[in-house]
């Protein structure tokens, strides 16, 4: 789908009912302490990885800078957080904000959990939000800014808005979908039409970001609500492909992707370096994930999925390696990718990519079920 085709169908998926429309009317914010609370499923390196349709959460302490993206929607920018976690987790803006005096304190620590949820959302709703919520408040937490990245995400997001509101903690929300916060009525929204995965907008650009911030912390002043205010940009994806070269091939004794996988190893050893983080690593270790190259190219070779030894979910094993080569991209390039470009060379310009598909295509065929095959890959015209 496209940005506009996907925003009118998630903004009529199904929601459940929420009681009442809790309003807080928080203190100046020169005198809040503030909270991100992300639906991006991040957490650290030792923290328990998320499963799927997981409604626990983690703590992130406010100093922590090695996070993990452990979300397992294939259906979002991922490159923009790796290139700059401020554009899903804003929280050196939120530290540049304390320091200049614009708000009072960042929160001892920082929520996440992940977006994708049953459509009930039921266990948030009654269990883990909850108790969330009541964490932040023991630690003096007066706003959240709330920030979603895949499509489910907008929905937990606004559920997450009412159970904070509801203890005590002001919200404001960045969501994608203006028809589903009209439908869900969090205390205050905005609106913001970038791509999924870019709930700031632009990775790299702290002076925008800011002015995002700045528009959604604007509508704390609301004297009623619910509110809703749009953000006056709307950033579309782009049609053109990551410009990022290849390596040439080093040895014709193993498949392409396996090869081409090993002569990446440097600009994604560079990757982690430079950024001191990494998301990969989830499924294998990083120096392993040529193991994974060859196991998808046994999938397309005809191998039977379930038999061909994927360590774990045929869509994480694949995602480990697209979180690899865009690492290893952002390292080649040294630019931040416009929207969709770094998933559309992934998936139109590598081998591995090829593979992925292919792997794809050899699982449909064999009638694997659809929530295997069907997430594996994104066509470079945009369908999931």
């Amino acid at each position: 789908m496209d940005d506009d085709a996907l925003r009118a169908y998630l903004g009529e998926i199904p929601v459940p009912e929420l009681e009442g429309a809790p309003w807080v009317v928080p203190p100046p914010l020169a005198e809040c302490t503030v909270a991100i609370v992300t639906t991006a499923a991040l957490r650290r390196p030792t923290d328990e990885p998320f499963v799927r349709v997981d409604p626990s959460f983690r703590a992130l302490p406010a100093n922590a800078r090695d996070l993990v993206l452990d979300h397992w929607s294939p259906s979002f920018d991922r490159a923009a957080f790796a290139a700059d976690m401020n554009v899903v987790y804003p929280v050196d803006r939120l530290t540049g904000l304390a320091a200049a005096g614009k708000i009072g304190a960042v929160g001892k620590r920082h929520l996440s959990f992940s977006g994708s949820q049953e459509d009930s959302v039921s266990d948030i709703r009654l269990e883990t939000g909850p108790r969330a919520a009541a964490m932040l408040r023991a630690e003096g937490v007066d706003v959240a800014l709330l920030t979603p990245v895949a499509p489910m995400c907008s929905r937990t997001v606004c559920v997450l808005a009412h159970i904070l509101e509801a203890h005590g903690i002001a919200t404001v929300a960045l969501i994608p979908i203006q028809r589903l916060a009209e439908r869900m009525h969090p205390p205050r929204v905005l609106c913001c039409e970038f791509p999924l995965g870019r709930p700031l907008g632009r990775p790299g650009d702290a002076h925008y970001q800011h002015d995002v911030i700045d528009r959604a912390f604007g509508l704390l002043a609301a004297p009623e609500g619910p509110v809703i205010a749009n953000h006056p940009d709307r950033i579309g994806r782009s049609a053109v492909a990551l410009a990022c070269p290849l390596p040439e091939r080093e040895d014709s004794n193993v498949p392409a992707a396996v090869d081409e996988v090993r002569a990446l190893w440097s600009a994604y050893d560079q990757y982690r370096s430079t950024y001191g983080r990494t998301s990969v690593g989830r499924v294998v270790a990083p120096e392993h994930v040529d193991e994974l190259a060859a196991t998808f190219d046994a999938i397309a070779g005809g191998a039977p999925w379930r038999e061909a030894g994927l360590p774990a979910h045929p869509v994480v094993c694949a995602l480990e390696l697209r979180t690899y080569y865009e690492e290893a991209a952002l390292a080649f390039t040294g630019v931040v990718p416009e929207p969709g470009a770094a998933e559309a060379w992934f998936y139109g310009a590598t081998a591995m990519g090829h593979t992925i598909t292919a792997a794809r295509d050899a699982m449909r065929a064999s009638d694997a079920p659809f929530g295997v095959w069907y997430y594996l890959a994104t066509d470079v015209a945009g369908e999931a």
